[in-house]
């Protein structure tokens, strides 16, 4: 038999003080305290995980050495009278029973919760907290699940766990239930057979509920023994039956969660007198546990966090190692093959925090980077389809063994997080009493809410568990005790149990699991995540931004039109991280300018050009000088070579290591320009001028087999737009006229292979913003109609998005004036003209002014056969800075777009991943 051996204060964070005045740094031995697993979702949330010793407190097995172990065979058999009536027709239980008034039952409340964070919530917005009564016992480290009845309905069970209300503790067998209709606790089900506490509970695809792992029974030398065996119940009137066969190890501080067609699965814990972590692993199959000898964790770790994500495999994360600090190896157990897959490290890895699953992946909370800790403030989410860990804001407080449960609407992803310990080491610091935060999915933030008077009690060590409902689910929290009261006084453990409900407002914006929600009736639309990143160091339009090929944004300059103030200011952030970084200013301020990198170097050389530098009431005068950025000694300089012009509005494109600046014009008002200027590290060289003098036109590269040339279309000519086309490939004496198109300034285009693509504009003096996409064909060296976007454009941002390297690439359009005031965003595929339009959140203002850039990451590697990898990259968009569209006010808002888009099935054995980099 394994036994767990918890307490060793200089071992763990924290000791659990259950029925003592305290805890202290004890000499072997020591009494164990038995954590329940964190699992995951309305499947089961228990609070778990160890807390460190404090000075001049009683050694925890002073506080449990009077439990007397369960009798020969209690595992096995169920007591005599346990079998209750059917749960139908079961008689309510009392509310408050006789003799618990002095336990300090809080009185009844039914509110909406008072919001602590910025922005509040709209109008008919509600996070609902009710008394969900007296289960009539004080316990903690139960497990609770939601079950469905035979004759239909659903109630919530709270299964066992330790009853701190008599002195010495004793495990419980109890199994309470909670009907969500009425309010009230109903009478007991059956009994477990044998007290059992610090265990993990799941319901299975027959509706029967699973127990298994925890705390049984303690041995003779006075260890509380992890417990090998499971234990099954169908709701109804019948008893507990023993699964067939054992865990192996038997165990405690493990994961367990339940895969849908396959099992429950247990993973991690501690299994010895050490508290050595374990690399064991478990899948009760059919209600026989399989243990997996040769393909278990890669990883020992216990307090882990063990999420079933939704293509059904199991997603691992921290937990503590044998070295006492968070595993920062994550893992993935999928096909059912019993294989774990590689993950890339999670940020901030920790042991004992709180999990849950999400639509599109998991949402991971608190918990303690090492042993004797404290715990972090510190989130993060898990992108499923992407295979990567993204950094959240953080908690309003650090939490250790917080439950989190799914609330609200089903398959949105809000989640609600209750409870835990704030403290940590020998300092508990317990926080603010009575706050509970909820995840907003379409927000990516937690938003923090503060419990009503009569329950404004802090709890850690309860059981949380989401049921549903007819808009979706609530959640039911009951027992736990308060850890800023003596652990030696009754009124320390709660009686009173809470529920909660997520009430939206009918308008609320309807979104699939995170998706942007499309306009009009599209089905078929391929899912667009939204993501907020931090805010600028100060709201402006008119920035320069470009991402190099670490990964960073940098952003450069801008106008805040309000004051007319053009700022000098550059920042980089790296997508993931939580806060812009300050970087060395610009030489001199300016906006409307172009910031490019030169190479796909590591270490690209960045350029300035063009923009204005002074602005007053709409009149500006243009920038000639270049300035240029050294990313290794982290310095700006202006460049000892200068356009012989000073131009803004110029259209800029690179070709090779070359830069070309296109017409434009000197000032507002100024002079518009013909001529076209070609920059490289060496100097400045006059290349021959356009046709048409124009400003506000548009220029794009075409990559054709016989090499690259220049393509220039429209633009604004003295009192009116044009529709002229000029084509020029390097080296040539004359830019060549082609036919004209639609006369349309402000437009926007992206270059491809064979052609470039070119939405929207402007028509003058009357003619409005254009709704066009059209497109120049370089073979036929003409211009022609794709379709028509959603909505008429003016200087929308057009990026490429989705899997880089696609042979159908996907480009998101963003903002604009005039009809780019309206809170859409358009995905277009190129080849087969494929449109779909997206509404955007509410709070997420359309813009104009903005920039849009293309950020690349390497997401991943797929194994394509023996010793053969291939990598995979994506594009998201990021979208920085602009002014309000309707408004006018400048913004500091960062958006993040992201396109999930399959993978094609990878060369090599095996079936094609189901997830793009797993």
């Amino acid at each position: 038999m394994f036994r767990v051996a918890y307490g060793q204060a200089r071992w763990w964070a924290a000791c659990l003080m259950i029925g003592a005045a305290g805890c202290v740094d004890v000499p072997e031995p020591t009494a164990i305290v038995d954590r329940g697993p964190p699992t995951s979702d309305q499947r089961v949330d228990p609070a778990d995980g160890p807390r460190d010793a404090g000075p001049d407190s009683t050694p925890l097995d002073s506080a449990l050495d009077a439990v007397a172990p369960p009798p020969d065979g209690a595992l096995d058999t169920a007591p005599s009278g346990d079998t209750a009536p059917p749960l139908d027709t079961a008689p309510p239980r009392d509310a408050a029973p006789d003799g618990e008034a002095d336990m300090g039952a809080p009185a009844p409340v039914d509110a909406c919760l008072v919001p602590l964070t910025d922005p509040p919530p709209p109008d008919g917005f509600c996070l609902r907290v009710r008394s969900a009564g007296d289960p009539d016992q004080r316990f903690a480290f139960a497990a609770s699940v939601a079950f469905e009845l035979p004759a239909g309905g659903q109630r919530v069970a709270v299964i066992g766990g330790l009853d701190v209300s008599q002195r010495p503790a004793q495990g419980m067998a109890t199994l309470r239930i909670y009907d969500p209709e009425t309010h009230r606790w109903v009478a007991d089900g059956p009994s477990l057979p044998g007290g059992r506490w610090g265990h993990a509970a799941v319901r299975t695809d027959d509706g029967s509920l699973v127990v298994a792992g925890g705390s049984a029974q303690r041995a003779d030398d006075g260890y509380w023994e992890g417990t090998a065996t499971a234990h099954r119940w169908m709701p109804g009137p019948a008893g507990w039956a023993r699964v067939e066969g054992s865990l192996q190890p038997g165990r405690s501080d493990g994961a367990m969660t339940y895969v849908p067609g396959v099992g429950a699965v247990y993973v991690g814990g501690t299994a010895d007198r050490e508290a050595l972590p374990t690399t064991a692993f478990d899948v009760i199959v059919d209600f026989a546990p399989i243990t997996m000898d040769a393909d278990g964790l890669r990883a020992a770790r216990t307090g882990p966090a063990a999420v079933t994500l939704p293509d059904d495999s199991v997603l691992i994360v921290g937990g503590l190692g044998t070295d006492r600090g968070s595993v920062v190896a994550a893992e993935r157990y999928g096909e059912g093959d019993i294989a774990l897959l590689p993950l890339p490290d999670p940020p901030q890895p920790r042991g004992f925090g709180g999990a849950a699953p999400l639509p599109e992946g998991a949402l991971f909370v608190g918990g303690i980077e090492r042993a004797g800790d404290p715990p972090t403030d510190a989130a993060f989410r898990y992108q499923s389809r992407y295979n990567r860990f993204v950094p959240l804001p953080p908690l309003s407080e650090p939490r250790m063994r917080p439950t989190v449960s799914a609330i609200g609407p089903a398959g949105q992803g809000w989640r609600l997080v209750v409870g835990g310990e704030s403290g940590g080491g020998d300092a508990p610091a317990p926080g603010e009493p009575g706050i509970v935060e909820l995840y907003d999915p379409h927000g990516d933030r937690f938003m923090a809410f503060q419990l009503p008077a009569p329950v404004r009690q802090r709890r850690a060590l309860h059981t949380a568990a989401s049921f549903e409902t007819p808009d979706g689910h609530g959640v039911l929290v009951a027992g736990g005790y308060d850890p800023a009261l003596d652990p030696t006084d009754p009124a320390a453990y709660m009686g009173q149990a809470l529920r909660f409900d997520l009430e939206l407002p009918p308008d609320a914006p309807r979104r699939l699991g995170g998706c942007l929600f499309p306009a009009g009736e599209q089905p078929d639309a391929p899912c667009l995540r939204l993501w907020r990143g931090p805010p600028l160091s100060a709201p402006r339009n008119e920035v320069g931004a470009v991402a190099i090929p670490e990964g960073r944004i940098i952003v450069t300059g801008g106008l805040d039109t309000a004051t007319g103030t053009l700022s000098d200011v550059v920042e980089s952030w790296l997508p993931g991280t939580t806060a812009w970084d300050a970087a060395p200013g610009l030489p001199s301020a300016r906006a409307g300018h172009t910031l490019l990198r030169l190479s796909n170097d590591l270490d690209p050389p960045l350029l300035v050009l063009g923009g204005y530098a002074t602005w007053v009431r709409g009149d500006y005068e243009a920038q000639d000088a270049v300035e240029y950025y050294d990313p290794g000694e982290g310095t700006w300089s202006e460049s000892a070579h200068a356009f012989a012009e000073p131009r803004a509005n110029a259209a800029v494109v690179v070709v090779g290591q070359d830069i070309i600046a296109i017409g434009g014009q000197t000032g507002a008002p100024g002079a518009l320009l013909a001529s076209v200027e070609q920059f490289t590290l060496g100097g400045v060289l006059a290349l021959p001028s356009l046709n048409v003098a124009r400003t506000r036109h548009v220029s794009c590269v075409i990559n054709d087999d016989g090499g690259r040339w220049v393509m220039t279309y429209g633009g604004f000519v003295p009192g009116a737009t044009t529709g002229a086309i000029e084509t020029f490939t390097p080296g040539d004496p004359a830019w060549v006229e082609m036919a004209p198109g639609t006369a349309l300034g402000d437009s926007t285009c992206i270059g491809g292979r064979d052609g470039v693509d070119i939405f929207g504009g402007k028509a003058e003096p009357a003619g409005g913003s254009s709704d066009l996409w059209q497109r120049f064909d370089a073979a036929r060296q003409g211009i022609a109609e794709v379709g028509r976007m959603a909505v008429p454009r003016s200087r929308p941002t057009v990026n490429a998005i989705g899997l880089l390297g696609s042979e159908a690439p996907a480009h998101l359009i963003v903002g604009g004036e005039d009809g780019g005031d309206r809170a859409l965003v358009e995905l277009v595929f190129r080849d087969s003209g494929t449109r779909y339009a997206y509404v955007l959140p509410d709070g997420i203002r359309p813009r104009r002014g903005h920039r849009g850039v293309s950020h690349s990451w390497l997401a991943g590697i797929v194994e394509t056969g023996p010793q053969q990898t291939n990598r995979v990259s994506w594009r998201d968009v990021v979208i920085v800075g602009g002014n309000d569209a309707q408004t006018g006010a400048p913004l500091d808002e960062v958006l993040v777009f992201g396109l999930d888009v399959r993978l094609p099935a990878p060369a090599g054995e095996g079936p094609p991943p189901d997830e793009p980099m797993q």
